[in-house]
């Protein structure tokens, strides 16, 4: 049994090339008992139009392997009219489907005439009134084989003379692939409808191709049909397939790799790789994105569209039962997802999301709308959207996230993660934007708390776990909400982006009363005492009786005139012991005499970001942390920064403020550029520096190569008049290795354009 791809036969009123592609939105799939699936595309008028048409077939009998016909004819009833055409025959899966493997066809083949074979070669369209003399031929085995398609045979006279027409017909041994076998006699009378036919097959497992048919039918002189006179036809034309477009350039490997449980399948050039993996039943594929930590390309890689391809038809569908999760990029979608059927597939993930592949693949004319409706029930996005590129975050809203719960009809787990996600914004919109029946579980940004509260009205009734990040708090809202329980709600995470007021706002977490799992990451400002477990406990834990993971960072930044109380780190750390979170610490940072910031948090930080380090922080390692703020009132001392890269082993965006000189506390730091009396600081996953508002000596301490290597720093955010200080007017040499990868210089006082930098950053 063979499952098929179905196309009806359409005409489109241009010529398809490989730079224009259509969709197809009109296949199905079929099971057939036939031996290929076929794909015809032909064009009968001169190539101003195209026909195609995809379905089961027979093939020929010559042929029981993969294979492609090329050729054109000149039929007899138009004048000077040519009719090109191809058609591709194989044998797996759903491997004539159109949209995956048409424009690689079209690549690989050549069909050009010139202009039509000359018509005084070939024949009048009447019967000549004058007796002709014709080429008489036949090195076929037998006298009956030498009678082509569509042909009437009348006479096998070695010597013919013929009033209406002479005819020859070419043919390759079958056997050899070498020996040519010719037919060449009168027709006395014809049903033929081709004057002129020639057709060539191309074996794709052999890559070899040989004359499938020639036919030529002439009454203009005579002998028109001699050997001679169809060679110089043929020399105003030509047939051609090239094996190493259709397969992919020859630098092309593929390499299979076999453990015990794991099979890795890998076709790539020199650095585009693209991987399966598969354990047990299930088969996870992953194509280029530059996102994925498996793989490194970039977008000219994934433009190589011939691996793909190659991928696509000798790869995926022989694993396709197998496929349940697939990661890709948008430009990749319709090639991987249209390859083949994929019956057990669930779970989707998408790179570089961004608006507009909702507004043309998330709709009814979509090409993939059977798979996205009926089949993902786990979609993952990463948004690559700026917020430049977002009008207003209602229309956002309405017309990617409210339309994926009503395009995937089956959706279960939804996540929308990336550098910057547009915040889901509910406020002024029906009660019936984004609502789902069937999702369970939700991780996503949201505009406001109160957007959050609106998404909690039983709207999602059915959900379950609910991750979501706050731009805001601070509005407070006049709306009641919907305040009922939610005891399908197990697990719950909030994580704040900026400081906020409405502590209160929290409170209504309180309503999660079913919560078995909880995270929290917000920062107050604005109240008279610090948030400690004591708060915790009666404002929050209390009213959980059934929570049995809760997972914290919540800092408190106040006045300390404000407080009515003296704060001491063992207080605050004897009010986590009470509520029994022996395994959470705090950190209270003094920024300025009265400024001041308590944080307390569980063990381990599971969190990617973190602020408010002081001088003094607990002596852990904060695993998870990529993004670090450190503030104090006291300068920071060279060993400061020692502790900082022990500490946050992946930190990949560190800013500093501190306005207060290193010489204060540390005369040596500034010593000479060749100084041994520090130990070198490195950060071996630095890619972005601020310290734009810090004091001199900070850039210092990381563009002086003998006390810090930042090898993978591309960005820096610095003040002008301290970069010209630090590098000496952009001359001094210790400073320059640690310059020469920064891409983007964010400076908060413009450079004066006479001064010549480039030479100092040279990836600028």
């Amino acid at each position: 049994m063979l499952s098929c791809y179905d196309c009806p036969l359409k005409h489109y009123d241009f010529l398809i090339t490989p730079d224009n592609i259509p969709i197809f939105t009109n296949c199905t799939t079929t099971i057939t008992t036939e031996n290929f699936c076929s794909l015809n595309i032909y064009s009968d008028d001169n190539g101003k139009t195209s026909k195609l048409r995809a379905n089961p077939n027979t093939g020929t009998e010559r042929a029981n392997v993969p294979y492609i016909l090329t050729g054109f004819d000149v039929p007899k009833s138009f004048d000077e009219i040519v009719a090109f055409g191809i058609l591709y025959q194989c044998m797996t899966d759903n491997c004539n489907n159109p949209q995956m493997i048409l424009k690689r066809i079209l690549q690989a083949s050549t069909i050009e005439t010139y202009k039509p074979p000359h018509l005084r070669l070939t024949a009048d369209p009447s019967p000549s009134t004058s007796t002709l003399l014709c080429t008489t031929f036949s090195n076929f085995t037998s006298t009956d084989e030498c009678r082509p398609p569509f042909h009437v045979r009348k006479s096998s006279n070695s010597d013919e003379t013929c009033p209406t027409y002479c005819v020859t017909a070419i043919r390759i041994d079958p056997v050899d692939l070498k020996t040519e076998r010719m037919c060449s006699y009168c027709e006395q009378e014809t049903t033929e409808r081709f004057l002129y036919i020639d057709e060539r097959i191309h074996l794709l497992d052999k890559r070899i191709s040989y004359l499938q048919q020639l036919d030529y039918l002439c009454n203009t002189s005579n002998y028109c049909n001699s050997l001679d006179n169809i060679r110089q036809i043929q020399s105003r034309y030509k047939i051609e397939f090239d094996f190493d477009v259709f397969f992919g350039s020859s630098s092309t490997t593929m390499v299979t790799q076999t453990t015990s449980d794991t099979t890795m399948i890998t076709t790539s050039t020199t650095s585009t790789p693209m991987v399966t993996q598969t354990t047990s039943d299930t088969t996870m594929i992953t194509t280029p994105t530059t996102s994925t930590p498996m793989i490194t390309t970039t977008r000219n890689d994934i433009d190589n569209i011939s691996l793909i391809d190659r991928f696509c038809i000798d790869i995926l569908p022989r694993i396709h039962h197998n496929v349940k999760y697939i990661i890709l990029e948008p430009i990749l979608m319709e090639h991987i997802l249209l390859a083949t059927v994929y019956p057990n597939l669930t779970e989707l993930k998408i790179f570089n999301f961004e608006q507009q592949i909702a507004l043309k693949y998330f709709t009814d004319e979509s090409s993939l709308r059977s798979i996205f409706r009926q089949q993902i029930t786990n979609l993952i996005l990463v948004n690559n959207d700026t917020n430049e590129s977002i009008s207003s975050l209602k229309d956002y809203t309405k017309n990617v996230y409210a339309n994926i719960l009503n395009f995937f009809k089956n959706l279960k787990h939804l996540t929308i993660i990336g550098p910057y996600v547009p915040g889901l914004s509910l406020c002024n919109l029906p009660s019936t934007t984004f609502y789902s029946s069937n999702l369970t579980h939700l991780c996503i940004n949201m505009a406001t708390f109160d957007d959050c509260l609106y998404l909690l009205d039983g709207r999602l009734k059915r959900l379950t776990t609910f991750n979501v990040t706050v731009y805001s708090i601070n509005n407070s809202s006049t709306i009641v909400h919907n305040m009922d329980k939610l005891p399908n709600l197990k697990c719950f995470s909030l994580e704040t982006l900026f400081r906020f007021q409405q502590y209160d706002q929290i409170l209504s977490l309180r309503r999660m009363s079913y919560l078995e799992s909880l995270a929290l990451y917000v920062c107050v400002k604005g109240r008279n005492r610090i948030i400690d477990g004591s708060c915790v406990q009666n404002d929050i834990l209390v009213y959980m009786p059934q929570l049995h993971s809760f997972t914290f960072y919540i800092n408190t930044s106040i006045d300390t005139r404000d407080l009515s109380y003296n704060l001491s780190r063992e207080n605050v750390q004897q009010t986590l012991v009470n509520i029994g979170q022996q395994n959470a610490t705090s950190i209270i940072n003094y920024h300025t005499t009265y400024a001041v910031a308590c944080s307390i948090f569980s063990l381990p930080f599971v969190f990617d970001y973190l602020e408010n380090v002081g001088n003094i922080f607990p002596n852990i390692v904060f695993s998870y942390v990529k993004c670090l703020l450190v503030q104090d009132n006291d300068a920071f001392r060279h060993e400061f920064f020692v502790r900082i890269a022990q500490s946050f082993p992946l930190l990949e965006y560190l800013r500093i403020f501190n306005i207060e000189s290193q010489l204060l506390v540390d005369p040596l730091t500034l010593s000479s550029d060749h100084s041994q009396s520090y130990l070198m600081v490195e950060y071996l996953h630095l890619t972005s520096l601020d310290v734009g508002y810090s004091h001199k000596d900070y850039l210092e301490q990381f563009l002086n190569e003998t006390k810090a290597y930042v090898p993978y720093l591309t960005q820096l955010t610095v003040c002008h008049r301290h970069l010209k200080i630090v590098t000496k007017n952009f001359t001094r040499e210790t400073t320059r290795r640690n310059c020469a990868k920064v891409k983007r210089l964010n400076i908060i006082s413009p450079l004066d354009n006479s001064e010549d930098h480039s030479h100092y950053f040279p990836s600028l």
